[in-house]
């Protein structure tokens, strides 16, 4: 399959300009990520195919990057550290929870600290804030791809409106190719810790859910992905989990995970399926609990390399709603309390 797409993504490179108009530069850009993705996904694509495909498509993700920059004068710092590699957003600053901060800055990218109640992306109009606002106006006069909705501003994924954490963002069309390249061809690290009903079976860890997903609609307005044999392939993976038990002694779990793809609400639904929906995930079967009253979803850890400065790594510690959940709790086992203690200090 490599040696059928290598060619064809190479072409993208000498296109001459009567071909660049036929078809849109979205749609070309669009191609090239389905490529590296579909081989991504195969199962028996050696590594080294892999990463030819990704080789070879990054040329003219690269060359359009740089056209981009270049026409827009976007900043593009000759040197990159990261500004914090480890955060406790409970204790960095005082900014309030409720409003977003930058975590991270990378020449090219930035990780944002998004809190719960906002929203990114969001295909309807809702009365919640939304990030894409917040980076227009904090980055919007000094970085041009953060008023571009064609770019969907810098945003590189989605959150859920009450999930918290890692949010990565573009700070030039360069870190948004590229950083897009390495989704398709599944190169990221997207870790994420929640609570949910119920105690998982103390099978082996790490193992995964790999039930294929759905999109459903609703209504004309409300969408959620179920467990279909029609859906999408879906891989989340389980990298611990301990019981716990709730103030009415109602039996819990402390999970840690790992996506391995990036479908709608796939978290939520992969554990809803498997009969252990998060707590306060009504939509997916979950209880609304008093002392845990939005959904217990945090995006803990994110992870990717486009190369030219090094890798860019971003860790957060539980926001202080969570921290109070976990509070509510008690371990039964050694572990769990360690991985609480763990969480609670981190």
């Amino acid at each position: 399959m490599s040696s059928e797409a290598i060619p064809k993504l190479q072409a993208y490179t000498s296109q001459d300009a009567a071909a660049s108009r036929e078809a849109s530069e979205i749609e070309r850009l669009g191609d090239i990520l389905s490529v590296v993705h579909a081989h991504a996904i195969t199962v028996s694509a050696p590594t080294t195919a892999i990463d030819a495909v990704t080789e070879a498509a990054a040329v003219p993700l690269r060359n359009r990057a740089l056209e981009m920059d270049s026409a827009l004068e976007a900043p593009r710092q000759a040197t990159t550290l990261l500004v914090h590699d480890n955060i406790s957003c409970r204790s960095v600053g005082h900014v309030p929870l409720q409003e977003p901060r930058v975590l991270v800055l990378h020449r090219d990218l930035c990780v944002l600290w998004k809190p719960a109640g906002w929203t990114v992306l969001a295909s309807e109009a809702t009365n919640a804030p939304a990030i894409e606002d917040w980076t227009a106006r904090r980055f919007g006069d000094e970085i041009p791809i953060a008023r571009d909705a064609g770019a969907s501003y810098g945003l590189l994924h989605r959150l859920d409106r009450q999930t918290s954490g890692l949010l990565l963002c573009a700070r030039s069309y360069m870190g948004y190719h590229l950083a897009h390249l390495q989704f398709a061809s599944r190169r990221t690290r997207k870790e994420y810790v929640l609570f949910c009903h119920d105690w998982l079976p103390p099978e082996p860890m790490p193992r995964n859910f790999e039930a294929p997903l759905l999109q459903v609609s609703i209504n004309s307005r409300i969408k959620r992905s179920i467990v279909s044999p029609r859906g999408r392939s879906a891989r989340t993976e389980l990298l611990v989990a301990y019981p716990l038990l709730g103030p009415e002694g109602e039996h819990l779990s402390l999970v840690e995970v790992r996506l391995h793809s990036g479908r709608m609400h796939q978290i939520r639904a992969h554990m809803s399926g498997a009969g252990h929906p998060l707590l306060a995930d009504v939509d997916y079967g979950g209880t609304r609990l008093a002392w845990c009253p939005r959904i217990a979803l945090h995006a803990k850890h994110l992870e990717l390399d486009i190369g030219g400065v090094g890798p860019l790594v971003a860790c957060s510690g539980l926001p202080e709603d969570l921290i109070h959940a976990l509070q509510q709790t008690l371990s039964v086992s050694g572990n769990s309390r360690a991985l609480a203690a763990l969480w609670l200090n981190t």
